[in-house]
């Protein structure tokens, strides 16, 4: 923990013919923050003086992927009074500490934050030989809060120079020997501290999982290594077939084993291969007729196999029908107005004075709603709107006590500053005032809605100023950070991301800032399953969301590479390259950086980002169908031939791609006379 300390000079105007008096408001100082003095007196005569230090400590607080940021109200009175707001910005950069790094989650506090806290005996990791389990691990600081970065950190020189630089995983038999070369143990960053460690064992029985980071033990934790159930364990700790049995293809734990042929067979257990009987042969007639029963037998079980085998062709086809249509009505659906699109005009908003349910809204006649999805776009051409997003401070409010909705009012002010629109045209949507919410059968219908009201609006504002969730006892802090980690928040900006990109992106705690300028937020952002729930259940009714969602992300990449593809060939050509596309240059440029964001993201944490607990293979045939189906359309376009088997993919493909290509033409008619300011 260090403390930084500054003087803060006060620069008097006007007349200096009265004394002025100042003080310091202790109440809205965050406790990582001290003044002193905070009051005084400025005599008459005097227009620049030295009034208070400023000292801002880390002890205590937690690294966090962005600035802490705090105002400092300050009250002069003399002949007038006035009200000065000084900004203050602390970055906390930490090392990460062996002592309180450990294996597991850390424990997350009333105060938001997290502390690594070692469970007593955890359970023991249980897997089979051969078979990569993923651990995680937490890495921390020296007070034991958790660490917000990866190692090595790239935060300043001065943190790499002094922190460690790297983790380091082995697995060690109960002799203290290796049982895996370190190098074969990874790990991967997933998020504010968290790794995963792939841990796999050559060995059976019990081993344990050691932990270092340059070179100094971090923890352990015990490990049972079992065979697989068609193996047994043989002397030498490893796994092979029983007696009798012998590896297929000579691999038994990748390939399994089979009972030995007839006149072969093995007399222990092992990875050896069977062994010609040496009784004699006897023949016979009744030798013969049991020869001829054999046959018999065989020809009918091959025949089973064959029933079987058909039966498993059937159920796969129908299996893989049915995963076609789910996503031919996801990427529909993300694009289909299920729910009117509700939202308030700012003027309409400050005249309430605070925040208002959706049925108090309607009912006062403040809200504009759209009943299609091309009244929707029509009206999003025309009036600029804003996607507010924010964190809930309590279950049943999303502001009792009004902490966000003056940081609202400014952020929409800030935001018609910064592009030069009119504040009586604009609009907001927020999901207090345009989502049902004594109805639950209409709520799910407007959540299932999300997607297309993000993607109808032309800016996305995260009001996430610093504010108390009332529900815990103590409060808890609720800021920037803690909005991040919540799954909700991150699946409405996954939605803004995959059809508009991040340049129309702000974030507002203190000022606006562009979320385009934080990639650090936009990984985090993305990883919509690995966020907070408060019910585990919700992933599920997202999966078809989000799969929707990177569909029409796909088919944005697609057409940008076929477009350049057609450019290319066109200027090789001696002609004049023509592209068509619907849009300003700007919405272009824009959807192109998000593509290629997109695609990066995806392409370093895929895993992360479509766990195959929730989405299985459905991910790799959204791409493959709509890769199939680009190919068929474009491909003749761009020169490039198309193969038999694609001309003959199937009519879902294309049905798929047809629905997302629309979709996204359409969404773009919003963005031309807005986004230049107009």
């Amino acid at each position: 923990p260090e403390t930084a300390n500054r003087t803060i000079v006060l620069h008097m105007g006007g007349s200096s013919s009265a004394e002025a008096r100042w003080t310091v408001d202790e109440g809205a100082l965050p406790p990582w923050l001290s003044v002193w003095p905070t009051s005084g007196v400025l005599p008459a005569g005097v227009d620049k003086a030295a009034l208070f230090t400023v000292s801002a400590s880390s002890a205590h607080v937690a690294e966090q992927s962005e600035p802490y940021t705090a105002a400092i109200n300050l009250t002069v009175s003399s002949q007038r009074t006035k009200l000065f707001r000084v900004p203050v910005l602390v970055i906390v950069a930490v090392t990460t500490s062996a002592k309180h790094s450990m294996w597991g989650e850390a424990r997350p506090t009333e105060e938001g934050s997290f502390e690594c806290e070692r469970a007593d005996a955890p359970p023991p990791v249980e897997l089979e030989v051969g078979e990569e389990r993923e651990v995680v691990f937490t890495a921390c600081d020296s007070e034991g809060l958790r660490v917000a970065h990866s190692l090595p950190s790239l935060r300043s020189e001065a943190v790499a120079a002094a922190g460690p630089k790297a983790f380091h995983v082995e697995l060690h038999d109960g002799e203290g020997l290796r049982a895996a070369r370190p190098a074969e143990m990874l790990y991967a960053y997933v998020s504010l501290g968290r790794y995963k460690a792939t841990v796999a064992s050559p060995l059976v029985g019990d081993l344990d999982l050691l932990l270092y980071v340059d070179g100094a033990l971090v923890d352990s934790r015990h490990v049972v290594a079992r065979c697989p159930p068609y193996l047994v364990p043989l002397p030498d700790r490893s796994c092979g077939c029983d007696t009798n049995l012998e590896p297929v293809g000579g691999l038994a734990e990748s390939q399994g084993c089979r009972p030995c042929y007839m006149g072969y067979h093995k007399g222990a257990p092992g990875n050896g291969s069977c062994q010609p009987d040496t009784w004699p042969i006897i023949v016979s007639s009744v030798g013969g007729a049991l020869g001829l029963v054999m046959i018999l037998v065989l020809v009918v079980f091959a025949r089973r196999i064959y029933q079987r085998h058909l039966l498993a062709m059937a159920a796969a086809e129908r299996e893989g029908a049915e995963k076609r249509r789910r996503i031919q009505e996801a990427v529909k659906g993300v694009t289909s107005l299920k729910f009117p699109l509700s939202v308030m005009p700012l003027s309409k908003l400050r005249e309430q004075g605070r925040l208002m349910a959706y049925e108090e809204a309607r009912d006062a006649g403040v809200l504009r709603c759209c009943d299609t999805m091309e009244a929707a776009v029509s009206f999003a051409a025309d009036h600029p709107l804003v996607f507010v997003s924010h964190q809930w401070l309590s279950a049943s409010h999303p502001d009792p006590h009004s902490q966000h909705y003056p940081i609202i009012l400014e952020a929409a002010e800030a935001l018609c500053a910064e592009h030069g629109l009119d504040p009586s045209k604009l609009h907001l949507w927020l999901d207090y005032h345009s989502i049902p919410q004594a109805n639950e059968a209409t709520k799910w219908l407007a959540i299932g809605s999300i997607a297309l009201y993000a993607a109808c609006s032309h800016f996305f504002v995260v009001a996430a100023p610093h504010a108390l969730h009332v529900d815990s006892s103590p409060p808890r802090r609720v800021d920037a950070e803690t909005y991040l980690r919540r799954g909700w928040c991150r699946l409405e900006q996954w939605a803004f991301i995959a059809i508009n990109g991040t340049q129309q992106m702000y974030v507002y705690e203190t000022s606006l800032a562009r979320i385009a300028e934080r990639r650090r937020w936009i990984e985090e952002s993305v990883n919509v399953f690995q966020g907070d729930f408060t019910l585990e259940s919700d992933k599920a009714h997202l999966v078809d969301v989000v799969l929707g969602l990177y569909g029409l992300a796909v088919v944005a990449a697609i057409e940008l590479r076929y477009r350049s593809v057609r450019a290319t060939s066109v200027s090789s050509s001696g002609g004049e390259a023509r592209v068509t596309a619907v849009g300003s240059r700007a919405t272009r440029t824009s959807q192109e950086v998000s593509s290629r964001q997109l695609t990066e993201l995806i392409t370093e944490r895929r895993d992360f980002i479509f766990p195959p607990e929730h989405f299985g293979d459905l991910v790799d045939r959204l791409e493959e169908e709509l890769e199939n189906a680009a190919l068929e359309r474009f491909g003749s376009e761009a020169g490039v031939r198309t193969p038999s088997p694609v001309r003959c993919a199937g009519h879902a493909a294309s049905e798929t791609f047809r629905a997302a290509l629309t979709a996204r033409r359409t969404l773009q008619h919003i963005f031309p006379p807005l986004v230049n300011g107009g």
